[in-house]
């Protein structure tokens, strides 16, 4: 971990996540430094071991630029109930938002905090009208591969 990681935050974060939506997974990309860590934490700290039980694992991209070792170990492409996501989200996001940067630097607070909410809530709603042909495209693609998988499984 280099200077500036500090893992009091993701914690924080991770215990107000838990409480707020019951999440199962964790997705990070230092989590093969921070869940060691975490469960070290939760020998001493009690009110931390339900954060155990949410499911670690690396984004795709920042597992590409880990060690093999470290992709094996934390990858959640193939966790049950993951759904193949890919954990970069909030890279998607922060790519989407990132040209605000231009105009919004030269905006007083209030203004730019009104600018990126107004980008952010078109984010949302393009994600949203747009969620269907993404999920109909990904069960049209999976159909065959469970098909494949199904034929593979041993019968008994």
């Amino acid at each position: 971990m280099y200077r500036g990681e500090i893992f009091a935050y993701p914690v924080f974060l991770q215990k107000e996540l838990q409480a707020a939506t019951k999440g199962q997974f964790y997705c990070t990309d230092i989590v093969c430094k921070y869940w060691p860590y975490l469960e070290k934490l939760a020998v001493s700290m009690l009110e931390l071991r339900p954060l155990l039980r949410m499911r670690p694992f690396l984004s795709v991209m920042h597992a590409k630029a880990h060690s093999t070792k470290c992709e094996i170990i934390w990858s959640g492409k193939h966790q049950e109930g993951a759904g193949t996501t890919a954990g970069e989200e909030v890279e998607m996001v922060n790519s989407y938002l990132s040209p605000c940067a231009l105009t919004t630097k030269y905006m007083t607070k209030s203004a730019r905090n009104d600018m990126l909410t107004v980008h952010a809530i078109g984010w949302n709603r393009r994600k949203q009208d747009s969620l269907h042909l993404a999920l109909s495209t990904r069960y049209v693609k999976i159909l065959p591969r469970s098909h494949e998988a199904r034929s593979d499984l041993p019968k008994g």
